[in-house]
């Protein structure tokens, strides 16, 4: 797993697995798997599963809570995503509490990978969620934010924002399958044996 806890200084901790490579993604690659993860493919979503709480499981963190970031798309959480899965998945592993309905959207938000200005990404989303569920309560408690591909951090900024206005005491961990790298060869060192009947 690898940390980037320096690039967020607003978190606690930061973790992803792998690279997304958006121009390369030939069948067998991680990026490719990442693809299928986000189409909802069983085999795909339970072995990024497996490898996410093996790796989480590690940090020896005893996280409270989990809940998701949304889709562009999204404005509530319908739990039939593969990140629900993941999110369900990860909670009944790690003895923690998945409440996606937490957080909702009062707008679609474009993909940030779409936009090229960090200030027009920052622009496009500023606002957008909300706290929708405040049965829980966050303060003092370690929350684990998962979500599929991270481009910029916008997003997860925008979270962290929401979040912080109910909840100003919490720990806001985040963790991503995979981020966004334009190296083709980010990936040659991550072994893919969570993915072997693949290979």
């Amino acid at each position: 797993m690898i940390e980037i806890s320096n690039q967020c200084f607003f978190l606690s901790k930061t973790w992803h697995l792998a690279y997304y490579i958006p121009n390369n993604r030939p069948q067998g690659s991680l990026s490719n798997y990442i693809l299928k993860f986000k189409e909802n493919e069983t085999y795909f979503v339970e072995s990024w599963s497996r490898w996410a709480k093996d790796e989480l499981a590690k940090t020896n963190v005893p996280f409270n809570f989990i809940i998701r970031a949304l889709g562009g798309a999204e404005t509530l959480v319908t739990g039939s995503k593969g990140l629900d899965a993941l999110g369900r998945y990860l909670a009944q592993e790690l003895n923690a509490i998945y409440c996606p309905k937490v957080l909702q959207k009062i707008r679609p938000t474009p993909s940030m990978h779409t936009i090229k200005k960090k200030a027009d990404r920052e622009a496009a989303i500023l606002g957008s969620y909300i706290v929708a569920d405040h049965q829980y309560d966050f303060n003092n408690k370690k929350i684990l934010i998962i979500d599929d591909v991270c481009t910029s951090g916008t997003t997860i900024m925008e979270i962290i924002r929401s979040l912080r206005e109910i909840w100003p005491v919490g720990h806001y961990y985040f963790f991503f399958l995979a981020k966004t790298n334009y190296n083709e060869h980010a990936n040659d060192n991550i072994k893919q044996r969570y993915f072997k009947a693949m290979l």
